[in-house]
């Protein structure tokens, strides 16, 4: 994606570059991969946790996205990446109508759990996400995708953080989206 022309309808950028990958197979294209980070739930004077910025990035990539299904007659796209809210904002925010597989394989809160918030209590939220277009709902592993969780030395699973100072000891303080797809 060329970011310095992918504007917001604010005359901003991104926060963060977008990158896309398109992925042919005999010079026809199979699918388009977007990786995203948008912006932090850092807070501003102007921007309360960065909620209008992240809502113009929403916005960014719904264009970007219906851009890409008018030219290329439809294709395949998954969205991926860290999009700092929780599903139902985004939707508030205006994402498009996209699948979050996670969803799909009908899980619990604290099983499509990619970030875990202290505020006197642990709270679980899904930040990270892997979206798909409906045209690639039949090429979706269900069975194989899941959210990572680390693992100790021994490779148990680690159980969930219980306070800040634990949640520092991870590799990360995002627990990675794996989403495994077949050939149509």
């Amino acid at each position: 994606v060329d970011n310095k022309k992918l504007k917001l309808k604010n005359g901003e950028r991104f926060s963060r570059s977008l990158g896309e990958l398109r992925i042919k197979h005999k010079g026809k294209l199979e699918k388009i991969i977007i990786l995203a980070h948008l912006k932090s739930k850092h807070s501003s004077e102007e921007d309360f946790q960065g909620w209008s910025k992240r809502g113009e990035e929403v916005r960014g990539l719904n264009r970007h996205i219906q851009h890409l299904q008018a030219s290329l007659k439809n294709p395949k796209i998954i969205l991926a990446g860290d999009m700092n809210s929780d599903l139902e904002d985004l939707k508030i925010m205006g994402l498009a109508n996209l699948d979050n597989f996670l969803d799909l394989k009908k899980l619990g809160d604290e099983e499509k759990c990619t970030h875990i918030h202290f505020d006197g209590k642990r709270r679980y939220h899904q930040f990270d996400y892997i979206f798909s277009t409906e045209n690639m709902r039949d090429e979706l592993d269900l069975e194989k995708s899941f959210v990572y969780r680390f693992k100790n030395d021994y490779g148990d699973v680690v159980d969930f953080p219980e306070s800040i100072k634990e949640k520092l000891q991870n590799p990360s303080d995002h627990y990675p989206c794996l989403l495994y797809t077949s050939p149509s």
